[in-house]
């Protein structure tokens, strides 16, 4: 997998995600699939790229998801939860083996 970012965008989506945090929210924006090569991490190139993730789903202006689990099996989810904390994203919801967060 290459280093980047995929959003999703939710627009009067039939999967609500109000089961998961109180709220009725067909329309939203996810984050997906934001990963960083090995040999690039801990070079700020993960924040650079959730940074610009954010600021393209904001444009969009719907709430923010993005899940934390394994894309690979060197991603520590112990980890990643701290690190879109960081960014100002909560954790909502344990699925688990991920966490559901929101901006």
């Amino acid at each position: 997998m290459d280093t980047g970012y995929s959003l999703s965008v939710y627009e009067n989506d039939e999967e609500s995600v109000d089961h998961i945090d109180g709220e009725s929210s067909k329309q939203y924006v996810r984050i997906d699939s934001l990963f960083v090569n090995a040999e690039d991490r801990g070079h700020g190139k993960g924040r650079e790229l959730l940074r610009e993730a954010i600021a393209e789903a904001k444009t969009y202006k719907m709430p923010i998801y993005i899940v934390a689990g394994m894309l690979g099996f060197d991603t520590d989810i112990s980890r990643l939860v701290p690190f879109y904390e960081s960014e100002g994203f909560t954790a909502i919801a344990d699925l688990g083996g991920e966490v559901l967060m929101k901006l």
